[in-house]
Formats: C-alpha cells, structure tokens, sequence
C-alpha cells in the first residue's frame, strides 16, 4: 500500500509500473527483466490499472465487464456478486444488455468503481495497481471491494490510498509512506 501526502508522487509511481510513462531514468524490472525488454502489450496483458474515475465505454453493461472476451455466465455473475453491483443491474431498464454511453454519465462515482473492480476481476491480470479506486464508495462498500482484491491469491496488488483503514492495512505485506522515501529504492 503507497500513501503519502498530495504530490507525493504515489500516482507517478503507478504510471511507471503501468508503463504510461517512459521517459524515466533508471531502470523498472519486472521478474528482473527490464521494462524496456517488455513489449507495451505484453506488460498491459499482466497489469490491471483501477483509477479513481475509471473509463465506460459506449457499450452494454455486459461488454463493459467483459470487453467482449467470452466468459461464462456463472464467472460474470460470480463477480457482479463479489462487487456487489446486483442492486444496479436489477435497476438498468435491459439489465446487463442495458447501453451505457456518454462515458457513463447516468452512473455514479462509485457505480462506475464497481463496474471497473469487476472489469479487471474479470481479466484476471497478475498484478492489480488501484490509484485511489474506491474513492466514490462508501467505507463499507470500500473495504469489501479492497479485501477482495487483497485477498485474491497469486496476485500483486500495489493500492495508493488517502484513507487507509486498519482492517485494510492488516491484509498488506507492506505500506509505503512516500513522503519518507529519499533517493532509495522501492
């Protein structure tokens, strides 16, 4: 878990580990291969980035969980579940098939979070980065979707949070206050 203060540079650091920023000294490995060693694709294949306003794409609901992938029903519904967007879908007039568009203007904050948790569930990469990811939903709602990711097994997740709640900090391996980090290695 990366906290730290505004500016910090917590949302830096995900970007490099991302791959969004490549005009960087030094050098970032992966498995101690180099990034630079990496093709852009094959990196974007292992990591699964949860932003604070995740993108909706003009599509169904259904294609924005599964981004056209064919997966089984009982998966999708398994984590429509796990992130607890059951209330939502029964409420969209054609369900899962329902349009969602303009960047998902008739979703809220947290709506949208719930939609991208389940997303990337869905994708199943190796290494989960959340740059503030559950912002818009409330602590109950946080701390479920937050365990869920942290408890997934074989994962790496990297989490940047301005609120880090015990029961959260509990299930890191570590936590990395960046406001107390000079000229060393992460």
């Amino acid at each position: 878990i990366l906290i730290g203060d505004s500016a910090a540079g917590k949302s830096t650091l995900l970007n490099l580990i991302a791959g969004l920023l490549r005009n960087y000294s030094g050098d970032i490995k992966m498995d101690n291969i180099s990034y630079s060693a990496i093709s852009d694709n094959n990196l974007h294949e292992k990591i699964s980035y949860l932003q604070q306003d995740p993108y909706i794409f003009s599509a169904s609901l259904k294609w924005n969980l599964t981004l056209g992938k064919k997966i089984p029903d009982a998966k999708v519904n398994s984590v429509i579940h796990e992130c607890g967007l059951e209330d939502m879908i029964s409420k969209l007039p054609n369900g899962l098939e329902t349009v969602l568009n303009d960047q998902g203007k008739q979703l809220s904050g947290g709506q949208k979070q719930r939609i991208s948790f389940a997303r990337e569930i869905l994708r199943d990469t190796p290494i989960y980065l959340l740059d503030e990811a559950t912002s818009a939903l409330d602590k109950s709602a946080s701390v479920k979707l937050e365990k869920s990711i942290l408890s997934k097994k074989n994962k790496t997740v990297i989490m940047v949070t301005h609120h880090l709640r015990e029961e959260i900090k509990q299930l890191a391996n570590e936590v990395i206050n960046l406001n107390e980090i000079k000229d060393t290695q992460i």
